[in-house]
C-alpha cells in the first residue's frame, strides 16, 4: 500500500476539532492552517459552526466527500461508533491521537485490538494510537498534523519515532541546528 494519501492527502478530516485554545483539537487545526496545508480541511465538532475560519461539520455523515486522512482526537469511549462512520466515508488513513489504549491495561488493549482488526479488514492505514501526528514539509502538500509548535523547514530527512517526547525533542533540535525535515511520523 502506498503512503501517498497519508503524506499527500487531498483532504483532511479533524474528528474532535475544538474551539477551545490549547486543546489538542484546536492546536492540531492551528498547526494544519499555519503549516500551509492548501487542500480541503473538514473539522468535525457537534457544537460549532466554524473553527479557525474553517466551516465545521456537526457529524462525519455531513462531510461533502470521501476522506483521505482523518485525524482523531475524540475520547476513546466514542471511538468505535465514529470509526464505523469513517468507514462509510471511505477513509484511507487515520491518525489516532487519542490515548487510553494498550498503555492503560487490559481494557484499553482489547479496544485497540478491536480497532486494529477492523482497520485491517477495511484496509485503512493507522498511525497511533496515542501519538503526536505526522509532518510533511515537502512541496505538493505541506502538512503539519501535530500539536507540536516547532515547524521544521523543508528538507530531505525522514524520521519516525515511537516516542512523542523524543519526536518533539528532535523537532526542536532540528530547528535549533537548521537541519531540515521531509517526513516525520
Amino acid at each position: 500500500m502506498s503512503l501517498e494519501t497519508l503524506f499527500y492527502p487531498k483532504n483532511i478530516c479533524l474528528l474532535g476539532a475544538s474551539t477551545k485554545e490549547k486543546s489538542i483539537g484546536y492546536e492540531i487545526l492551528k498547526c494544519i492552517k499555519k503549516g500551509g496545508y492548501s487542500n480541503n480541511v473538514y473539522p468535525v465538532n457537534p457544537k460549532a459552526d466554524e473553527i479557525l475560519g474553517y466551516k465545521n461539520y456537526k457529524t462525519i455523515a455531513e462531510l461533502p466527500e470521501d476522506i483521505d486522512l482523518c485525524i482523531v482526537t475524540i475520547p476513546k469511549n466514542i471511538i468505535w461508533e465514529n470509526l464505523n462512520e469513517l468507514v462509510k466515508k471511505n477513509v484511507k488513513n487515520i491518525i489516532l491521537i487519542t490515548a487510553g489504549f494498550r498503555e492503560v491495561g487490559k481494557e484499553g488493549k482489547e479496544l485497540e485490538d478491536k480497532v486494529l482488526q477492523m482497520l485491517k479488514e477495511k484496509q485503512i492505514r493507522m498511525v497511533g494510537p496515542n501519538c503526536m501526528g505526522i509532518i510533511n514539509t515537502l512541496s505538493g502538500s505541506k502538512l503539519n498534523a501535530t500539536f507540536v509548535a516547532e515547524e521544521p523547514e523543508k528538507g530531505a530527512i525522514a524520521f519516525a519515532s515511537q516516542s512523542g517526547a523524543l519526536g518533539a525533542a528532535i523537532l526542536n533540535s532540528l530547528r535549533v541546528s537548521n537541519i531540515s525535515l521531509g517526513h516525520f511520523i
